[in-house]
């Protein structure tokens, strides 16, 4: 904790970078710091010609991307799959349709489906707006939509 918050504020407030800047830990080391400076092999999977909007588009998607993911005795390691929130519920859709198959490739155990963090926040910004932000109230001073109102003339 210290070693980030010590880079926090040097990379922030100028004096503690000029006078302290030396003093902090640039990376904070770890078993798997070699490995990790290395850089990564992207690799493209492909265009798959399915429908995504459907839950069998869903899970030939799944079937194909858990080509790529490795096992050990026969179960896959679990990889994330990051798409938008439909997406999302379209992967668990799959994984409820699958629920009953024989071993975990069957199951879709090598996807998890995972919200990307730009949509997360998009999501609880609208979440935001539709608990605090009502229309009806423009004409009430101080209120959100006032503001806007007098911002934008709108």
């Amino acid at each position: 904790m210290k070693v980030t918050v010590s880079r926090i504020i040097t990379r922030h407030l100028r004096w503690f970078n000029r006078h302290l800047g030396d003093c902090t830990t640039p990376h904070i080391l770890h078993v798997y710091s070699k490995e990790s400076s290395e850089r990564s092999i992207l690799i493209n999977l492909g265009v798959f010609d399915v429908d995504p909007s459907s839950t069998q588009g869903a899970i030939t998607i799944y079937e194909n991307l858990q080509r790529y993911i490795p096992s050990v005795r026969e179960k896959p390691y679990t990889a994330i799959v990051f798409g938008d929130g439909l997406s999302c519920e379209r992967g668990n859709d799959a994984h409820r349709a699958r629920c009953n198959g024989l071993n975990p490739w069957e199951r879709l155990e090598g996807c998890e489906p995972a919200v990307q963090e730009f949509h997360k926040e998009m999501l609880l910004l609208q979440d935001y707006y539709d608990e605090f932000f009502k229309g009806s109230s423009a004409a009430d001073r101080g209120t959100k939509p006032s503001k806007k109102f007098l911002i934008t003339g709108k």
